[in-house]
């Protein structure tokens, strides 16, 4: 009886190596599946990063140069930041309170589109001004974004 219960527990030995070894190797079938997978969202997270850090760059003088699409997109990524600071899910929208309290303030009659061209005179002035700063010229789009939808919305 002994010499049957050795059998057995060397035949469930074998069945246990047999069953790792089956399992090591649909381990490594899937490891070989998941590898390309993490490598290329590791290399998209390393192009966001490097994107990510340009744009955070940008604006410095030297820094890499800017295309007017990179300048467009990033005025857009402003305006939605701003928007969950400052104002409405829509966007940056509060030139219209801040020209009726420089009206009351100085007695002025400046229209909301007019106050979108102000702080666009302000960013044309300041990129003739020192060093490069795409800054200006990414607020100056979105202003002038900004100046057009709230001129299509008086003609309307």
């Amino acid at each position: 009886m002994a010499a049957d219960a050795a059998k057995g527990t060397g035949e469930a030995m074998k069945r246990v190596d047999a069953l790792e070894e089956q399992a090591a190797d649909e381990l490594q079938i899937e490891l070989n599946k998941f590898v390309p997978k993490a490598t290329a969202a590791g290399n998209r997270l390393v192009e966001k990063f490097n994107k990510d850090r340009s744009l955070a760059d940008f604006g410095r003088a030297g820094s890499h140069p800017m295309a007017a699409n990179d300048f467009l997109a990033k005025a857009k990524s402003e305006m939605e930041d701003r928007a969950s600071f400052y104002d409405k899910p829509q966007g940056e929208r509060s030139m219209g309170a801040t020209v009726e309290m420089f009206n009351t303030l100085i007695g002025g009659s400046i229209t909301e589109e007019q106050g979108w061209k102000f702080l666009l005179c302000l960013k044309l002035v300041r990129s003739e001004q020192g060093d490069f700063r795409a800054d200006n010229f990414v607020d100056g789009a979105a202003y002038f974004g900004l100046a057009g939808e709230t001129a299509g919305k008086e003609a309307a």
